[in-house]
């Protein structure tokens, strides 16, 4: 998959654009499905299936106080997208300048001079331009003036039989925040994961005698802090372990930041600066604070043991 960043670097060729328009955080089953019909269609015309996404989210703009915390990062949002079959992804800049384009000046400005548009694709509840004026209704309105067909795609999952449930990615937030693993990758189609480049610790986890790597979560939706039996996937290859959300409140306090750790039964390469894809399978235990670290390290080896049985 190609990826522009810069709406305004998209040069314009003669095949027909078919594309799909949203952030699409999380990239769950709803977005595949709409993805999967973009594809679809580009395929029938011969054209070329693009996404339109956006970063920051535009809710980190123009809402800062919510402060949101995301289901993927940028980069695997990319990766995601790229497993859909999507030919080339457009990565706009949101700013408050951005979002305060009428709907009209939005098509006329970034739509129609950067793309042989044939059909657009959006959720069935798309909103767009200033103050969220640019409706479906007006979206279909522009596109029978301007020659392009316009979809609106309401999607409902089938998550279990004869259970249908709407998908939206402020209720995968909410199942992940409350620990509900098994409903929410149930809604994203894949396990609850975390993209994130291997830091340098302080070592304690090889001196405890669990060596583990060490990444950061930053502005992104984790489950609850506590011990998880998990899969990390290193340059494509997958490896058992376990893997701790906390503060290390034994060793750190309890105002210390929010760390994500995994130790690895079978693995003992060094992977500094890499990313790994940490998915979260079942949680062990929640956070504790210990009153000796010798106290951690048996509870650890019980922890072992626990994820062990597991696998």
């Amino acid at each position: 998959m190609k990826v522009i960043f810069g709406i305004g670097k998209v040069k314009t060729h003669s095949r027909k654009a078919v594309l799909a328009i949203g952030v699409f955080d999380g990239v769950h089953l709803g977005h595949q499905a709409l993805l999967k019909k973009v594809v679809e269609r580009a395929k029938e015309i011969r054209g070329e299936a693009i996404v339109l996404t956006f970063s920051p989210h535009p809710v980190e703009v123009l809402h800062p106080e919510k402060k949101l915390q995301l289901l993927v990062s940028l980069s695997y949002r990319l990766q995601l997208i790229e497993r859909t079959g999507i030919d080339t992804c457009i990565v706009a800049r949101f700013t408050q300048q951005f979002s305060q384009l009428s709907p009209r000046i939005f098509i006329e400005r970034y739509l129609l001079p950067h793309t042989n548009l044939s059909d657009v694709f959006v959720g069935g509840d798309f909103r767009f331009g200033h103050d969220r004026e640019g409706t479906l209704a007006f979206l279909k309105k522009e596109g029978r003036i301007f020659g392009f067909n316009v979809h609106g795609i309401d999607v409902i999952a089938t998550a279990k039989k004869k259970c249908h449930s709407k998908i939206s990615s402020s209720m995968i937030r909410r199942y992940i925040y409350e620990g509900k693993l098994k409903k929410a990758s149930m809604l994203l189609g894949r396990e609850v994961s975390f993209l994130g480049k291997v830091t340098r610790g302080q070592g304690l986890g090889t001196r405890l005698g669990f060596p583990t790597l060490n990444v950061h979560p930053q502005n992104f939706i984790h489950p609850p802090l506590g011990v998880y039996a998990a899969v990390v996937e290193i340059e494509s290859k997958k490896y058992p372990g376990m893997a701790y959300i906390g503060r290390r409140p034994t060793i750190q306090g309890t105002n210390a930041g929010v760390v994500i750790e995994a130790h690895l039964f079978k693995f003992h390469k060094n992977v500094y600066g890499k990313d790994v894809l940490i998915s979260f399978l079942k949680k062990i235990r929640g956070e504790k604070k210990f009153h000796s670290q010798e106290k951690l390290i048996e509870e650890m080896k019980i922890d072992k043991k626990r994820v062990l049985k597991y696998f």
